[in-house]
């Protein structure tokens, strides 16, 4: 297979990008603020920073050497590194239970990207004047759930028979620079209103007292996996369709630095508009001052933050 054939990614920034998109997404967008939010602010983002560096940078180098390595699933991929038979068969279970991991967050994915979709659709549905399907696509239901779900799922399916460099590569250097705009956008917007100064506050002054709490240490690892889609094969499968010309570690570290840089950005743009809306009289925190619930973050917060923009 030559290293111009259509089944490997074309270029190094259509490979940074399309990998980047696949680490970023709700767990960025929504996952780390989260957990950001709950576990301290600047301590968890302290942690989170040191954790990327001494493990999810090298073990996503490795994925990808595994997968440019086998040239296949992450089954095979793991089998082919194995030197003995028992080995082979430990490798090839591993790649194999990151398969179904991989299958089972799908799941997860499917359902919660379907959301997404609908939540965007309802304010062109309000400005062209259907208010009761607007509501409708803004309300949590079995039917609107199932219907957006199966939406989406026909979505990421054109994109895939498209193949590696005009599916996922070109729809991902179209959409990651737009998330990124997006983003920048959005942290400008918020950080000029009143009360985001503290949500700032919170989210970059690390309180070191609680660098070594349990949960805060748990959070962090485990949004350093979630964030950087380590463990479940994906990576692995990227590496699979990468050049053998291109230098690993240093596409890596690309993908580790756009990944951590859309997390942070959410967070600016997330943390502050807590806080925002808590000025406003929203309430965010319960008594003891833990979230009242996660999805608080993305689907109220941020949508009653647009509000204030009218119209637009």
């Amino acid at each position: 297979m030559s290293s111009n054939d259509s089944s490997h990614f074309s270029s190094r920034i259509g490979f940074i990008m399309a990998a980047a998109g696949s680490a970023v997404g709700v767990g960025n967008i929504w996952g780390f603020p989260t957990q950001a939010a709950t576990h301290g602010g600047g301590a968890f983002l302290l942690v989170y920073l040191v954790l990327i560096l001494i493990l999810g940078y090298p073990m996503l180098v490795a994925e990808l050497m595994i997968g440019r390595h086998g040239q296949t699933n992450p089954a095979d991929a793991m089998a082919n590194i194995g030197r003995s038979t028992f080995s082979r068969q430990v490798g090839k279970f591993i790649g194999f239970a990151s398969i179904i991991t991989a299958s089972l967050i799908c799941t997860f994915y499917m359902i919660l990207s379907g959301w997404f979709v609908s939540f965007a659709i309802a304010p062109i549905a309000q400005l062209s004047g259907f208010e009761p399907m607007a509501n409708w696509l803004m309300a949590f239901s079995v039917e609107r759930n199932l219907l957006f779900t199966l939406i989406f799922t026909l979505m990421v399916v054109l994109v895939i028979r498209q193949g590696v460099q005009q599916g996922i590569e070109r729809w991902s250097k179209r959409l990651m620079p737009l998330l990124l705009l997006i983003l920048v956008i959005g942290v400008g917007y918020i950080l000029t209103l009143p009360g985001a100064s503290e949500g700032l506050t919170a989210l970059l002054v690390p309180d070191f007292s609680r660098i070594w709490e349990t949960e805060v240490l748990v959070g962090a690892l485990g949004q350093t996996f979630f964030s950087l889609t380590i463990g479940t094969g994906a990576m692995m499968v990227y590496g699979a369709y990468l050049n053998k010309q291109e230098n690993i570690a240093t596409l890596t570290a690309y993908v580790t630095l756009t990944d951590t840089s859309v997390a942070f950005l959410a967070a600016l743009m997330i943390i502050p508009a807590m806080y925002v809306a808590q000025h406003n009289g929203v309430q965010i925190f319960s008594a003891d001052g833990s979230l009242l619930n996660a999805d608080t973050l993305v689907f109220t917060v941020l949508p009653a933050l647009f509000d204030t923009l009218g119209g637009a």
